[in-house]
């Protein structure tokens, strides 16, 4: 069985490290950091792809990226840092299985989940796509 590509998109708001500077908030606030719009159809699936380079700037913060469909987190990973001031890329997949059909909005969050005297700055890169398969 062969798969067609629907629709594809991408947000690349930064593709160096060292390119931005934003501050992660510690949650239950967040920061969104990059999104983008696709358009689904019948028993279709999303590839979503992300990379995303950030420091810690405060201790050691675990930051908690999300992917999110419209207004629903479909995908969740913790990233932790080993050492103060450590810069680390962390690149991540999932596929969104069952979307709902139609136009939606992809967009990836972060927040820092232990924020007491923890802190960190994404500081690129940052890249996230996705790609409708049916």
């Amino acid at each position: 069985m062969s798969l067609q590509i629907i629709d594809a998109s991408q947000s690349i708001p930064s593709a160096s490290s060292g390119s931005i500077n934003r501050p992660v908030p510690a949650a239950p606030g967040s920061i969104i950091l990059a999104e983008f719009g696709l358009t689904t159809v019948a028993n279709s699936k999303v590839q979503l792809n992300a990379v995303i380079g950030y420091a810690a700037t405060l201790g050691l913060p675990d930051v908690v990226f999300q992917i999110i469909r419209d207004t629903q987190p479909i995908f969740t990973i913790t990233s932790s840092t080993l050492a103060v001031l450590e810069q680390s890329n962390i690149s991540f997949n999932t596929v969104d299985l069952t979307p709902p059909i139609g136009s939606h909005a992809y967009r990836i969050t972060a927040e820092v989940a232990n924020g007491l005297l923890t802190g960190a700055t994404i500081v690129g890169p940052v890249a996230f796509s996705g790609t409708v398969l049916a």
